[in-house]
């Protein structure tokens, strides 16, 4: 019989394989509609193209890196420059796309609880800043955790910071979502209170960050299985654990293929620039 870290590689490594190109592909489009939307705002669009260009890496680096190195555990040849290039990827890859959601999170918990500042609060120029520091963060972070810090202190450090994340993210999606669910009537009465075109800009907030609820919803369900076995996995290291190890990893990596599909289902902007572009193309 088949050894179960077998039985849980080679099914990962098939379903890596078709999520290599498709997630490429579609994180491709995507960066290229949100470039072409001009009706997102400036902040907005950089935090969600900063997740799309994170994604798309996950699909061009992380994923190959991630099958080779599956492929060479079959083999049982375990080389180590592969395997460091494997780890620093995905998880600088990871951490990315954990701080870049819950900035996201963040950012539509501003649009929606105080909209008629939210310009004056979230500039363009904060915005590229805090998106700037956290790929040069996670670079960092990366380098000192893979190559400098002991084992039990890295675990020490990565629960704290993916904890944090995914408390914090948590508190602002539901609020979000409350908030313009719960209290629609509220915020529709206080927005016929000021001019015609700060009503269309509260709707738009509106509809944002219930579209960036969607996208919190789908990360949790691929990024919390990969945590909390991560976390028994360091306490408890079977090949059982390895089994499910394998399986949490590549659910993160399903993330990267479903945000696409959010974007396009939840945000009309982006959708309609989707499909304006597909039929471009069709037509040539």
């Amino acid at each position: 019989t088949c050894k179960p870290v077998y039985a849980a590689i080679i099914p990962n490594i098939a379903i890596s394989s078709f999520l290599c190109y498709t997630t490429a592909m579609m994180n491709i489009v995507t960066i290229y509609a949100l470039g072409k939307t001009s009706s997102i705002l400036k902040p907005l669009k950089i935090l969600l193209l900063s997740l799309a260009v994170s994604d798309l890496c996950t699909g061009l680096i992380s994923l190959p890196l991630n099958i080779a190195w599956q492929i060479q555990m079959l083999r049982c040849n375990l080389d180590k420059i592969p395997a460091v290039l494997n780890v620093f990827c995905s998880n600088f890859l990871y951490l990315s796309s954990l701080l870049g959601l819950t900035v996201l999170s963040a950012d539509r918990f501003v649009a929606i609880q105080m909209p008629l500042r939210y310009k004056e609060l979230v500039t363009h120029k904060r915005v590229v800043i805090i998106v700037i520091a956290k790929w040069l963060f996670c670079a960092i972070f990366t380098v000192i955790d893979l190559f400098f810090t002991p084992k039990d202190f890295s675990f020490a450090i990565h629960f704290t910071i993916e904890s944090t994340c995914f408390v914090l993210s948590t508190c602002f999606s539901f609020k979000v979502y409350l908030t313009a669910k719960l209290h629609r009537h509220r915020f529709l009465a206080r927005s016929q209170q000021v001019a015609q075109s700060n009503e269309r800009t509260l709707a738009r907030l509106r509809k944002s960050a219930l579209g960036t609820f969607w996208i919190y919803l789908v990360f949790l369900a691929c990024y919390l299985p990969n945590f909390i076995v991560y976390c028994i996995f360091h306490l408890n290291v079977h090949t059982e654990m390895q089994t499910l190890e394998t399986c949490a990893a590549t659910l993160v990596y399903v993330n990267s293929y479903l945000n696409p599909i959010i974007y396009c289902w939840k945000m009309r902007p982006i959708r309609r620039t989707m499909m304006n572009s597909l039929r471009g193309l069709i037509r040539k």
